[in-house]
């Protein structure tokens, strides 16, 4: 499993963005970071965020699918 994802000085939302809607499952779970933790500009919007991790979790994103988990834990007992 990989840790959480940090960008890189090259990297820009509009880079990931596409790869991210063109299927690629590392690019959706960065997405869901982008979002989760208001990376490159973006506000946190933790409704992108679940969605993009969900997408990415589809795909078999380890990742992914443990911050999902975590996430559906955190909802069920609060």
């Amino acid at each position: 499993m990989q840790g959480p994802w940090h960008p890189h000085p090259g990297d820009s939302f509009d880079s990931i963005s596409a790869a991210a809607f063109a299927g690629e499952p590392q690019a959706q779970f960065r997405m869901g970071e982008i979002h989760r933790r208001g990376l490159l500009g973006m506000p946190v919007d933790e409704s992108q965020a679940r969605r993009w991790y969900e997408k990415a979790a589809e795909a078999g994103h380890g990742t992914a699918i443990f911050l999902l988990n975590n996430w559906r834990n955190r909802d069920h007992f609060v």
